[in-house]
């Protein structure tokens, strides 16, 4: 008679395998790529209008490019 013997290969809920951690990582980087990207767009935006509109929004032509792309705050991002 013969015996077939399956084995797992779950792993433990604390373990995940070099494949996720990879594809967390990547899902990251693209992330941190498309937030970039987004307030690149918004500069870009910013600076095409007038200061008359500028000022509407409580801007002034000075602070068109900082603001935009200062990072959020990272302590809040990671918790």
């Amino acid at each position: 008679m013969t015996t077939i013997v399956t084995t797992s290969l779950s792993r433990s809920a604390g373990e995940t395998s070099f494949v996720t951690k990879a594809v967390r990582t990547m899902n990251a980087a693209v992330e941190v790529c498309v937030r970039y990207n987004r307030k690149r767009q918004t500069r870009h935006t910013l600076r095409e209008l007038d200061d008359r509109i500028l000022r509407d929004i409580g801007l002034e032509r000075s602070e068109v490019g900082y603001p935009v792309l200062a990072p959020t705050s990272r302590y809040t991002e990671w918790r």
